[in-house]
């Protein structure tokens, strides 16, 4: 424990170093990036190669990408903590957890084929938006009425997207108000 913390501190010490010496010798931001470009090669190190094409379509690349799955388990998480932060009136962390769930979906979406790109979009503009402003006003009605109508989108879109793997709708993913913990935002019964 003692060696990790000491190598933490040399670590942070350094860092600290390298910034003043930046500081104290004027080199800033734009001027180190320009000192950077111009910097050359030694003689005898080889140039990087230039970038090459990939040999893969882009249905190829889609393809092999990770599925939403990881991001729909994420943003999950975040609406069960918003609706019990909105329960206890943290509305703070209720719109907090409502904004990252609405960014994780977007990154998922953006990695996604561009339909369900579209889909997650419309869902984040017609669901999600008016919940965050819900919770920022601290509106427990407004707040309560907007999560079970995200809920209902999301079991209305998963019931809509075909899973590769079956050839059948995600209609197995269901999604409820959570009732315990966060991770009760699954309804587990077919």
């Amino acid at each position: 424990m003692h060696r990790r913390f000491a190598h933490a501190k040399i670590a942070a010490l350094c860092g600290m170093g390298l910034g003043l010496l930046l500081i104290l010798t004027g080199i800033s931001g734009p001027a180190l990036r320009s000192q950077a470009q111009q910097l050359t090669p030694s003689p005898g190190v080889a140039a990087s190669p230039a970038p090459t094409a990939t040999p893969l379509s882009l249905d190829q690349l889609t393809a092999i990408q990770p599925g939403l799955s990881g991001f729909m388990l994420e943003a999950a998480q975040r609406l069960g903590i918003m609706w019990f932060a909105g329960q206890q009136g943290n509305w703070d962390l209720a719109a907090f957890e409502g904004r990252e769930a609405k960014d994780t979906l977007h990154r998922g979406g953006l990695k996604s084929n561009q339909a369900r790109q579209q889909g997650i979009e419309a869902f984040n503009t017609a669901l999600l938006d008016p919940l965050i402003v819900a919770a920022q006003a601290g509106d427990q009605a407004r707040f309560e009425q907007g999560y079970r109508t995200a809920i209902l989108g999301c079991n209305g879109c998963h019931s809509t997207q075909i899973y590769g793997q079956t050839g059948r709708p995600f209609s197995f993913v269901k999604i409820q108000v959570p009732t315990n913990s966060p991770e009760d935002i699954y309804a587990y019964v077919p």
